[in-house]
């Protein structure tokens, strides 16, 4: 027999960098049923890009796969919902004419080439723009003087697109907003930002003014279109899913890192890991200075909140199980990844040896935090040492939290204390493990929640679903006295062991930071 299906249903869909998943939840936050699609970024021409008609394509069967889980589960077809949001990784560049016509493919946050006018940008603006941002992006072009510049008419991130083509609707949230153009108050784009901008477009001989091309700001919770009849195909190839339901504003993954732990209080954090880490701790003013590792955005409710976004997380240790399959495949046996994750991550927790003579750098790209333009993949040691797979793959984690580790110090130095930190994300799928290894990274307690590894579509559904709450609650209120009323979360502390090894492993990775960066630019060549 066949479970009841609720009669409110509310859905978030999220593109990640390696999956586009999406999540469907019920009146209480309930998640029902998940659907994803897996997909990849590309370098091509020079940029690292996603094809966005395949972007569109993934949603659509992102959306029949949580539709045919949800006949398997419940024998009922899905063709309404009462709410839908979409989220996004943020940053990065799209534009488009009047006629909606795309100008350039899609240059997502991981290219590093804009982080010379990213540097200009932030003096002039006595701001941290980093090199991912929007705006970052916009201004090499200008610089550059590419021809699409005199035709822009949208600027957009990629939720931003997704959405509009799903409503018709042009328009961003304030988190993903507050990645491509500083906010002022968490309210509006920053208009003593947009004079300084327009002057500097102007004296390289561009009129583009970039409050007329910049996506209008919509409060969380708030009606932000409906589903049109392409919108509804689009999402639903099958055609079952009926046009006219409501959408919230589209949202970066960082508000949804952030709803998906309940951690948009002031003096909380979250740290959402993946092929990228970043952590967002919600600030109660601005700081005094600003660094250029640190950026500023919002919650989705305008809060302040310093961003420490690193370009590289876990690309490194899934080369290794990749490598780990392969070999096994060569002599004929067969393990699921989940296998050979479990496996491997709790052969780490058993080293107990020394890292003193061991690097490792899992830049699949160039990172931000480190200021290191061009990545390569290094596993370097020296004769006094030995590789052994523990040791491997323990170095890997501590590589896939290093950078994170490096900002939070900047913050730490700057007087910053935090009550709750909350981590989310795949890499923590094992349990038990990669928290604590984190934990002892930064030298610091973290909270885990039952909705570790999927938080993202997750937390977007709740903010689709606040639509329904939010005349009678506040967001930091709905989530306390709605959605986390009774959610049981565990604690990982630091490590003693684990904190000794990587103070060994950070004296190592720092002195070899030229290395690498030599590496990086060679090995392109």
């Amino acid at each position: 027999m066949e479970k009841l299906l609720p009669e409110n249903l509310y859905l978030g869909i999220e593109l990640g960098s390696t999956r586009i998943k999406c999540a469907l939840i019920d009146e209480f936050g309930n998640n029902l049923e998940n659907g994803v699609f897996n997909w990849e970024n590309t370098y091509l021409d020079g940029n690292w890009t996603y094809d966005l008609n395949q972007a569109l394509y993934g949603v659509g069967q992102c959306y029949l796969d949580l539709k045919k889980n949800i006949l398997l589960k419940y024998g009922k077809k899905l063709t309404s919902l009462k709410t839908i949001g979409i989220s996004a990784m943020m940053h990065g560049l799209i534009v488009e004419d009047e006629n909606n016509r795309l100008l350039t493919p899609f240059r997502t946050w991981r290219n590093t080439y804009t982080e010379e006018v990213a540097n200009e940008l932030s003096s002039e603006l006595n701001f941290n723009i980093p090199a991912r941002w929007t705006l970052s992006h916009l201004y090499y072009a200008i610089k550059n003087k590419e021809p699409f510049i005199e035709h822009i008419s949208k600027v957009s991130t990629l939720a931003s697109y997704i959405h509009k083509k799903l409503t018709n609707t042009y328009c961003i949230g304030k988190d993903d907003a507050s990645g491509v153009f500083p906010l002022e108050n968490g309210k509006t784009y920053n208009p003593k930002y947009i004079k300084k901008v327009d002057s500097l477009f102007s004296k390289l001989g561009c009129n583009l003014k970039i409050e007329n091309v910049l996506p209008p700001i919509i409060d969380c919770g708030l009606n932000a279109g409906a589903l049109s009849p392409e919108g509804a195909l689009i999402l639903d190839p099958d055609g079952d899913l009926v046009p006219g339901i409501p959408f919230v504003a589209p949202e970066g993954d960082a508000a949804t890192g952030m709803v998906s732990t309940n951690a948009i209080k002031v003096k909380s954090g979250n740290i959402s890991a993946g092929t990228s880490i970043f952590g967002s701790f919600v600030l109660s003013e601005l700081p005094k200075t600003f660094h250029r590792e640190i950026d500023i955005v919002n919650t989705p409710d305008g809060k302040v909140v310093a961003m420490v976004h690193c370009n590289n997380c876990s690309s490194g240790l899934n080369e290794c199980v990749s490598l780990i399959n392969d070999t096994l495949h060569k002599f004929g046996v067969w393990k699921s990844e989940n296998e050979i994750f479990e496996t491997i991550l709790n052969s780490a927790l058993t080293y107990k040896g020394s890292l003193k003579h061991l690097v490792t750098y899992n830049y699949l790209s160039g990172e931000n935090i480190t200021h290191i333009q061009d990545g390569a993949m290094l596993i370097a040691h020296s004769n006094e040492t030995s590789l052994s797979i523990d040791k491997v793959i323990l170095s890997q984690l501590f590589s896939s939290f290093i950078t994170l580790s490096l900002g939070l110090d900047i913050l730490k130095n700057e007087g910053l204390e935090f009550n709750d930190i909350y981590v989310h994300g795949g890499i923590f799928k094992t349990k038990g493990v990669a928290q604590k290894v984190f934990a002892s990274s930064i030298d610091e307690k973290i909270i885990v929640n039952s909705e570790a590894a999927e938080g993202g579509a997750w937390g977007m559904a709740l903010l689709a679903l606040y639509h329904h709450y939010q005349k009678d609650y506040s967001l930091e209120d709905y989530l306390m006295k709605i959605i986390f009323k009774d959610t049981k979360t565990t604690i990982e502390y630091p490590d003693t062991n684990l904190k000794k090894l990587f103070n060994q492993f950070k004296v190592t990775y720092l002195s070899c930071l030229e290395a690498e960066k030599l590496l990086g630019e060679k090995i392109k060549c």
